[in-house]
C-alpha cells in the first residue's frame, strides 16, 4: 500500500467529537419548533389568553380586593392590582378571599369562608347569605344601610369615614373593606395598609398642634371592626395614659402595657376574648382582655377622652348627631384637610 493510501481518511471514520463542525442547515420548510427557544416565554404552561383578567398599568400580581368583592374598582387601569374576573366569581360562592390571593389563608378554621374552589350550584346559598350579612351591616360597603357620604377614603384593604355623632369634628373610624370583626386578625398585607393610614392621621394631626388617640373594642360575638381616630390637643397628650389607667382603676380592672405595639398585640391575642385596647401618643398601648361576664362599658374610649377634652356631654354619640347636610360639609372640610397625607390618593 503506498504512502498516500496510507494517510487517507477511511470514508467510515468517526469524527472527533472535539472537533468543531459547522451544524447543517434545516431543509427547506422545516420549522423550529417553539420549545426549543429559551428566549421565547413558554407560554404552552399557562394560556393567560383563557384567563378572563384585566390588569392595571402597574401589571401586580396580588388580587385587587375592591374588584373581586365587587366586580369592579375605581381605579380602573391605573390600579396596581390584578383584576381578575373568575376569582370575583368565586368570592361571590363564599371563597375565602386569602385563599385565592395567596392560595392559604391564616385564620384556618376561625376563617368564615370556604378554602377551596366552589362550582357552579354552590354560588346561590354563599350569595345570599352574604348578601344578608351584608343588608343588616350599617359599615359594609355594599350593604343599602352604609352612610357613604360620611366616606372620606377608600383603600385596598380599609375605608375611612367621619364618625356618626362625633367627638370632635374630625374624629375618624378606620373599617376594613371585608365584613370581619376585628382588626387585628387580618392578614399582613392589611395591616401594612392600616400603619399607613395611621401614619398619615399622625402627620396631618401633627401639622395642626394635635396627637392622634387609637382605640377599637373588639367584641368576639361583633360583626364589622372600627378602629377609632380621636386627635387631642397636643398639650394634653402626656395625661392620655394616666386618665386611661385611672378610668380603668375606678371600673375595676387594669390596664396592661402592650410592649413592641400592635405587632405584639396581633400574636397575643385571642379570637375567643373580647378585648379593648388603645394606642396612646408615643405609640405605646394598653390593652385590657374582657371576661366572659364582665360588664364593660362599650364606649369606654370615647368616655375616657370626652373627660380629657372637657366635654363629658358628648361622651354618647347621640347627642352629638348633626344633619346629613352638615355632616356632608364636615367631611368635605376634613377631605380636603387631609388630601395631601392620604395614602389613597
Amino acid at each position: 500500500m503506498s504512502k498516500t493510501e496510507l494517510s487517507a481518511k477511511p470514508p467510515n471514520t468517526t469524527l472527533c467529537p472535539y472537533t468543531n463542525v459547522d451544524k447543517a442547515a434545516p431543509p427547506d420548510g422545516a420549522t423550529k419548533r417553539p420549545g426549543d427557544s429559551t428566549s421565547e416565554s413558554q407560554y404552552w404552561r399557562y394560556d393567560v389568553s383563557k384567563k378572563k383578567q384585566k390588569h392595571g398599568d402597574g401589571g401586580g400580581d396580588r388580587l385587587c380586593f375592591k374588584f373581586v368583592s365587587s366586580g369592579s374598582c375605581p381605579r380602573g387601569n391605573q390600579c396596581q392590582f390584578r383584576h381578575d374576573e373568575e376569582a370575583s366569581e368565586q368570592y361571590s360562592r363564599g371563597v375565602c378571599f386569602d385563599f385565592l390571593n395567596k392560595g392559604k389563608c391564616e385564620k384556618g378554621p376561625d376563617c368564615n369562608f370556604k378554602h377551596s374552589l366552589q362550582e357552579e350550584g354552590d354560588r346561590s346559598a354563599s350569595r345570599a347569605a352574604s348578601s344578608n350579612r351584608s343588608k343588616e351591616c350599617w359599615f359594609c360597603l355594599s350593604s343599602p344601610n352604609v352612610e357613604s357620604h360620611l366616606i372620606t377614603s377608600v383603600g385596598e384593604y380599609y375605608y375611612c369615614a367621619l364618625a356618626k355623632g362625633p367627638l370632635t369634628p374630625d374624629h375618624v373610624l378606620i373599617m376594613p373593606i371585608e365584613h370581619t370583626p376585628n382588626t387585628l386578625s387580618l392578614p399582613l398585607e392589611c395591616e401594612k395598609e392600616l400603619e399607613r393610614l395611621q401614619s398619615s392621621f399622625k402627620a396631618y394631626f401633627k401639622k395642626q398642634g394635635k396627637e392622634a388617640v387609637f382605640f377599637e373594642w373588639v367584641f368576639k360575638r361583633g360583626s364589622h371592626a372600627n378602629l377609632q381616630v380621636v386627635p387631642i390637643p397636643s398639650s394634653r397628650a402626656s395625661a392620655v395614659r394616666d386618665i386611661f389607667n385611672l378610668a380603668a382603676d375606678k371600673l375595676g380592672f387594669k390596664l396592661t402595657m402592650v410592649k413592641e405595639g400592635r405587632q405584639a398585640l396581633r400574636t397575643q391575642f385571642d379570637r375567643s376574648c373580647s378585648l379593648f385596647y388603645v394606642e396612646v401618643p408615643g405609640g405605646d398601648i394598653l390593652s385590657h382582655v374582657i371576661e366572659e361576664n364582665e360588664k364593660f362599658p362599650a364606649q369606654f374610649g370615647r368616655e375616657v377622652l370626652a373627660g380629657l377634652l372637657n366635654i363629658a356631654d358628648r361622651a354618647d354619640w347621640r347627642n352629638c348627631k348633626v344633619d346629613k347636610e352638615e355632616e356632608t360639609k364636615m367631611v368635605e372640610r376634613f377631605k380636603n384637610g387631609f388630601q395631601e397625607y392620604d395614602p389613597n390618593q
